[in-house]
């Protein structure tokens, strides 16, 4: 074999150190296969872009919190929604309606009322010129019933007066016979409504008269009033004052008849002539009877039912027959109040229902924050793996 001498070492030793240089630049390849991944690795930063999207999860989990916030919220509008719900205790307020049970006054001392029948009062059938009941000629005053009038309460005296000249009248009355006298001491007035539906005299110049009046003792002895009609076609009150009544023969405590005549008076005029207008048909209704003063008549009205929560005392029943229309009024402002009281409750309770709806939903809103902050939170929490 040659020898190779020191020359040729120092080549092979060159040579290997250069293969051992190209054995490394292998193993850097095959990590640059592993690399090439890495370049896939670059994609790896944008894996620390996910990790700052994981930091917008945190500031979801601060979403959340806000929703914490909002169900905190939400349960103090509950709360205040369920003093709400008391209010609803108001509804008892609505009792007070009975109150207006009293609202229909009693009359003092009544005589006649007519509630269901003409309770013995008839058309006076006197002998007189002018009166429209016996008339000669021409159709007769009439008189019936009427369930379909009155005042204060339904029931009634119907009159169908055929007038149609002046000093012509209608008398309806009630006589008790001469073994059946009356004892009104004590009494003071009598009243009686009366309402000019239609007709009756057209001219003001010369209003008709309504003359309640009470014939006393087995002579008739007379005592009247004479009003005029008050313009207009409601019920109206008209009154015979016995202080009016000073004939001696004539005697409160021996009373034979009663009643009210619808006149048409004289007609005159300022001049000395008579109207020119003449009265003309008419109907009329009569009602309620009765006495002003203390006759042992009838009792006052009993008071209004109790008023609800915050709806104010009831009416008191009236003392006497007088004090009847103050206790239906005040129980009737008693049952008005207990109403008003209710309507409150009610609205306190309406809201007490709002509050607790918006309660509710206040909490639902923050359960939802929460949900959505968790969500946040997870997908960060992702993003940074």
């Amino acid at each position: 074999m040659k020898n190779l001498g020191p020359r040729w070492l120092v080549l092979v030793t060159l040579v290997g150190g250069v293969a051992a240089l190209t054995s490394n630049f292998g193993c850097g390849g095959d990590d640059g296969g592993t690399g090439g991944g890495g370049r896939g690795g670059s994609a790896g930063r944008g894996g620390a872009a996910g990790g700052a999207a994981g930091r917008g999860g945190t500031a979801g989990g601060v979403a959340g919190r806000g929703g914490s916030a909002g169900g905190v919220a939400g349960a103090t509008a509950g709360s205040g929604g369920a003093a709400g719900a008391a209010g609803r205790g108001g509804a008892g307020g609505t009792a007070g309606a009975a109150g207006t049970g009293g609202a229909v006054p009693a009359l003092n001392c009544p005589v006649g009322t007519f509630a269901t029948a003409d309770e013995g009062f008839g058309l006076s059938t006197f002998a007189q010129a002018g009166n429209l009941a016996i008339r000669d000629a021409g159709t007769k005053a009439t008189s019936a019933f009427s369930s379909a009038m009155g005042d204060p309460a339904v029931g009634s005296i119907r009159i169908d007066g055929p007038y149609d000249d002046y000093n012509q009248y209608i008398d309806l009355q009630k006589g008790y016979g001469p073994t059946m006298l009356k004892n009104w001491t004590g009494a003071t007035k009598l009243h009686v409504k009366v309402k000019v539906a239609s007709g009756l005299n057209p001219s003001a110049q010369n209003p008709a008269g309504i003359q309640p009046y009470v014939q006393t003792t087995t002579g008739y002895v007379d005592c009247r009033a004479w009003n005029n009609v008050v313009a207009g076609n409601n019920w109206n009150d008209y009154v015979l004052d016995f202080a009016a009544c000073t004939v001696a023969a004539w005697k409160i405590s021996e009373v034979i008849s009663f009643g009210v005549v619808i006149n048409t008076g004289d007609g005159l005029m300022p001049d000395a002539g008579v109207n020119s207008m003449k009265p003309t048909t008419a109907v009329i209704y009569v009602d309620s009877f009765w006495l002003d003063g203390t006759c042992g008549g009838g009792t006052g009205g009993s008071g209004g039912g109790a008023g609800g929560v915050g709806g104010g005392a009831a009416g008191r029943g009236g003392s006497g027959g007088a004090g009847g229309a103050a206790g239906g009024t005040a129980g009737a402002a008693g049952g008005a109040a207990g109403a008003a009281g209710g309507a409150a409750g009610a609205a306190g309770g309406a809201a007490g229902a709002a509050g607790g709806a918006a309660g509710a939903a206040g909490g639902a809103a923050g359960a939802a924050g929460g949900a959505a902050g968790a969500a946040g939170g997870a997908a960060g929490a992702g993003g940074s793996a």
